[in-house]
């Protein structure tokens, strides 16, 4: 596989986390408005699982996205010894 094939497995792998994530999220809602505490304890956890997987989906694409550029660029990043112009940064 190339590179650019798997950044777009990758990037397909963290919208699902995000979606997932987001679904555990408003599912979890349910659990939440009953009035027996076991459910609602049950329901927070739930929340919280969805939040880690949409804050790592989104984190990930972040990464991915940054990485994609220099995939474009076909050079490395650069180093902090680096001569090459950080202008593409910007």
């Amino acid at each position: 596989m190339s590179k650019s094939a798997l950044l777009g497995a990758y990037q397909v792998l963290s919208v699902l986390a995000i979606l997932a994530g987001a679904g555990g999220m408003g599912l979890s809602f349910l659990s939440m408005a009953c009035a027996e505490l076991p459910e609602i304890v049950a329901g927070g956890a739930g929340f919280i699982a969805g939040s880690i997987l949409v804050g790592t989906g989104l984190i990930s694409l972040a990464i991915f996205s940054f990485t994609g550029v220099w995939l474009a660029r076909d050079s490395h990043p650069p180093v902090s010894g680096d001569s090459e112009d950080l202008s593409a940064l910007e």
